[in-house]
């Protein structure tokens, strides 16, 4: 899974937010062998996430986005985005939902775009 967002902020905030996001890992599992995955983390100025799909709620809450209503300056960009990049709306969560512990301050401006869900193997796998 892909999820796509940018961020706009002083780098030494931003920074410490991206570096903290490449330390986390989710157990994954492939032909019977157990590993941890490491998050990847791709620049583009604007982020690129990859994970399993699974943890899918805690990585959104984790970002902590500003509603959408709050941004609404934005919303034409971030439609126009989706599109482009052929990417779904990214859901909502339920606030409840467990975050990972890292570096998330107000001074980052996080602008959510969108998310890609993955695709499955005949085996019923992810394919990350």
């Amino acid at each position: 899974m892909q999820l796509i967002f940018a961020t706009r902020g002083i780098i030494d905030e931003v920074e410490p937010f991206i570096r903290e996001l490449r330390c986390i890992k989710f157990p994954y599992t492939k032909d019977g062998k157990k590993y941890l995955l490491p998050m990847a983390v791709r620049p583009w100025q604007m982020w690129e996430l990859a994970f399993p799909e699974k943890f899918k709620d805690q990585v959104i809450q984790t970002l902590h986005f500003i509603p959408e209503l709050e941004q609404k300056h934005l919303r034409k960009y971030q439609v126009m985005m989706r599109k482009l990049l052929k990417l779904n709306k990214i859901p909502d969560v339920p606030k409840n939902t467990r975050k990972y512990p890292i570096y998330n301050n107000n001074q980052i401006n996080k602008i959510p775009i969108g998310i890609k869900f993955d695709n499955y193997n005949e085996k019923g796998e992810e394919l990350i």
